[in-house]
């Protein structure tokens, strides 16, 4: 599963949408677009009906421990640990099934953003706001490297693919690329103006992509650190870009209320997917690549065809407060959506049908992530806790 870096302002002004209630009251409404294109309505205002057949699912283990906000959770690749990034400044290291801690990785001096399994499995990477990112053996939980550069609070980390850099993302408006095996800093990559809001790699590794504050998309050279272009035709703040399977295009969301869809080949704007009131704060392709879907902070969803850029359908009012993430099952008959209504839930791909509901959290939900087989979710929450579903 490819791993997006993705930077949330701080709790005061950050848009948040990752909780998902209930799906009470569900009413659809088939709309004609031009060539025959229907589009479902479905609206969830917290009131459940007969009509509304989604299921609400309990976790069925709850990681307890840390002593303030869980910034992220994430699965190893192997599926049997989860790692948990906190405000309380440490990254825990979980059994899946019995919630044992195995790692308490301590040496950041404040909270910590993300933490993530390297692809093999070996390696930890941790961003903190003590300006630093970190590097640390996930068998020992022992601190190989301490990454020391940036200037300001370090807000995403991630690996490329292949698990031989990583990449992290700033406050202080550069991105920078760091050898796994030395530690070493090996581009520092700025342009930006303003601050950075995402960084992530390629499918094949070749390119980075960074979004910001400042309005822009840039993509990068990996081998040489060196830009490649610039993509100024978002008006506000950009806050996430996301590759393709293929890596030939990218879907960014940004606070000018549409998304945008991007040809890479010459970097032109493909499509600009409107339609939202407020800021679209979340999108992803699916794992096929042949559609898209877009959310954002007036709590609508909406799926689209990639190729015509047409809306196949629409969610009204999915959540009750803003929604910070869309992620697909991998087997791509669903895309799951994270708001701040303490919820996440669950719609069928092709009808945007709502499946089910993951209840359990007290707070804002963080983050949500499929383990490989699909089987299971983990989730983080302002609740300080990480907990796990099982679908099956």
């Amino acid at each position: 599963m490819t791993l997006q870096l993705t930077h949330r302002p701080a709790r005061t002004n950050r848009t948040k949408t990752h909780n998902v209630h209930f799906v009470a009251q569900a009413r659809q409404v088939c709309v004609a677009l031009g060539v025959a294109l229907a589009i479902l309505v479905v609206a969830a205002d917290g009131t459940a009906l007969a009509t509304d057949n989604a299921k609400e699912i309990a976790p069925v283990l709850t990681y307890e421990g840390h002593e303030r906000p869980v910034n992220s959770a994430h699965f190893s690749p192997d599926g049997t640990r989860v790692i948990t990034a906190s405000s309380d400044g440490t990254a825990r290291v979980w059994d899946r099934d019995t919630g044992k801690v195995l790692l308490v990785l301590q040496g950041h001096a404040k909270g910590l953003r993300q933490a993530v399994f390297s692809p093999d499995g070996t390696v930890i990477a941790t961003a903190s706001r003590d300006k630093t990112a970190r590097l640390w053996d996930a068998s020992t939980g022992k601190e190989e490297f301490v990454l020391e550069g940036h200037e300001q609070s370090v807000e995403m980390i991630g690996f490329s693919h292949d698990g031989k850099y990583v990449v992290t993302g700033s406050y202080d408006k550069t991105a920078r690329v760091w050898d796994v095996a030395s530690g070493e800093a090996v581009h520092v990559l700025a342009g930006h103006k303003h601050w950075i809001t995402s960084a992530s790699f390629s499918p094949d590794d070749k390119k980075i992509v960074t979004t910001s504050s400042d309005k822009t998309v840039r993509l990068w050279d990996t081998k040489s650190g060196d830009a490649m272009g610039v993509m100024t035709e978002h008006t506000s703040m950009v806050m996430l870009a996301t590759f393709n399977p293929k890596g030939d295009k990218l879907l960014t969301a940004s606070s000018d209320k549409t998304a945008g869809l991007w040809n890479l080949g010459d970097l032109s704007l493909t499509a600009k997917l409107g339609g939202n009131t407020r800021a679209v704060t979340a999108v992803a392709f699916s794992p096929d690549g042949a559609l898209a879907v877009s959310a954002g902070s007036d709590k609508t969803v909406r799926v689209w065809d990639v190729a015509t850029a047409k809306m196949l359908a629409m969610v009204e009012k999915a959540h009750r407060r803003n929604i910070v993430e869309v992620v697909f099952h991998p087997d791509g008959r669903s895309f799951w959506t994270v708001g701040h209504d303490k919820f996440v839930r669950a719609w069928d791909t092709k009808t945007a049908k709502h499946l089910l509901t993951l209840k359990g959290h007290q707070k804002e939900v963080e983050n949500a992530e499929f383990s490989a087989d699909g089987v299971f979710v983990i989730t983080s929450s302002l609740d300080s806790t990480a907990k796990l579903w099982k679908l099956q």
